[in-house]
């Protein structure tokens, strides 16, 4: 799967590189999101491919019998994440993410040049949290943005933001409340969580927020970690030198600590094992890690798009089943 403002055809030399090393397997180059396309809310490309990969399929079943792999590039290693945790019983045996970021990322310089200029002005100007750029507006056509889809700020009350707003990843991460608390005719909704018990209150610069024990604002949806946890390989690719994901360490799991960013005057990273992601389990990656079915490679030397040529393929082709 291709990355953002890309197309499938981007995947060539990965394709004539497997037909080469591995005759006989099929290799399809998914047709789906491309160009100005790639820009569509991250959760409905996400149910786009499991359903392509179902038709596809259903066509010929014989040659997906033994399961299928993912390769996927950039904001198309985050899609990829989210098609097998969303898709229950899913065929995928082994997932490769090339400088896909995982855990977000919190710049817009590393995306500006890619997004329509009209577009990006409206994204710094209403907010990546805003629902308009989360699910889009209430126009025929809109679709969201996708990049608001994967936004996440470490400062302060931001990730608090992140929490109650992502519709995305957020969601995929087990880092939103069960239920949202939002804001509705100058009053917090819904007012109380009925299982919980919170109570939903207005917090100042926070908006609506759920009161009570900060662990109930995480869901640890146990159908999203089983999906995920049915890979046999999960293959998760980076580099220092990646020159577009911001952090880049985002691609192997890593991630600021909180009240820290790319525009902090010092930052201060975090491996998977200490942000909140570790520390709570909400994914299922310290299990297949101890399993051995995860693996995180960092690569120096290898910028963004060099992913995608021939000369990156032998980093992970022995994963492939």
């Amino acid at each position: 799967m291709h990355g953002i403002m890309a197309a499938a055809n981007n995947g060539k030399n990965i394709g004539d590189k497997i037909q080469r090393d591995f005759p006989g397997t099929k290799y399809i180059a998914i047709p789906l999101y491309e160009n100005s396309a790639s820009l569509t809310n991250m959760d409905i490309q996400a149910r786009g491919v499991i359903s392509f990969i179902e038709g596809e399929i259903k066509k010929e079943p014989s040659a997906f019998a033994n399961g299928i792999n993912l390769i996927c590039h950039s904001q198309g290693g985050l899609v990829c994440r989210g098609v097998v945790s969303l898709w229950a019983n899913h065929p995928v045996k082994a997932f490769v993410s090339l400088a896909g970021p995982q855990q977000g990322v919190d710049s817009y310089s590393t995306v500006a040049s890619k997004i329509p200029k009209p577009l990006y002005r409206l994204a710094t100007s209403i907010g990546m949290y805003s629902a308009q750029l989360q699910s889009g507006f209430k126009v025929p056509g809109s679709t969201g943005l996708s990049v608001a889809n994967y936004f996440k700020v470490m400062f302060g009350s931001e990730y608090d933001s992140y929490q109650r707003a992502s519709k995305f990843l957020a969601i995929i991460n087990n880092e939103a409340p069960e239920d949202r608390c939002y804001f509705k005719w100058f009053k917090c909704k819904p007012k109380t969580n009925p299982v919980s018990g919170l109570t939903c209150k207005y917090k100042g610069v926070n908006g609506c927020a759920w009161t009570g024990d900060k662990e109930s604002q995480y869901n640890r949806n146990p159908e999203m970690k089983t999906n995920f946890a049915r890979l046999e390989k999960a293959v998760f690719l980076g580099s220092p030198d990646d020159g577009e994901i911001v952090p880049w360490q985002s691609t192997v799991w890593g991630y600021y600590a909180p009240g820290y960013g790319a525009k902090s005057k010092t930052v201060k990273m975090l491996d998977y094992a200490e942000t909140v992601l570790g520390e709570k389990n909400l994914v299922p990656l310290q299990a297949m890690m101890d399993a051995n079915k995860v693996v995180l490679k960092n690569v120096s030397g290898v910028k963004h798009t060099d992913w995608l040529g021939a000369g990156a393929f032998h980093h992970y082709s022995e994963y492939l089943m």
